[in-house]
């Protein structure tokens, strides 16, 4: 393929360092945000703990593979920057989704009533 012969000889690790500490604190923001904002109030609470477990596991993995990559001389793979950028580009658009719901109804946390009404509901 000639985008292999292309990236023969250059190095990738600055590209994939970069690409994957942003993407480790977009793990972190998405975590927040949708904590503060509440976008997640109306799921099971399994499914709230499963999703930031698994947002901290993927920034961790993210910070991992920037500190083996360096420890082990690792050249990373033009598909893993790929990979990295994919999911990159899919918080930005959880991100912007969040942002787009805020400036539609004009406040923060939209549905605290919500989260309220169904702990309510849930001790009864």
């Amino acid at each position: 393929m000639s985008i292999d012969r292309f990236l023969d000889g250059v190095d990738l690790l600055g590209i994939h360092s970069i690409l994957a500490i942003i993407g480790a604190l977009l793990c972190v923001y998405v975590m927040q945000l949708t904590h503060h904002e509440t976008e997640d109030a109306v799921d099971p609470w399994i499914v709230r703990k499963i999703r930031r477990i698994a947002l901290a596991l993927l920034a961790l993995s993210l910070c991992w593979s920037v500190t083996y990559s360096y420890a082990h001389a690792w050249q990373p793979w033009p598909p893993e920057l790929a990979l990295i950028a994919a999911i990159n580009l899919t918080l930005m658009i959880r991100i912007a989704a969040i942002w787009a719901r805020i400036r539609r109804t004009g406040h923060h946390c939209w549905n605290r009533d919500l989260m309220a009404e169904s702990k309510s509901q849930s001790l009864s």
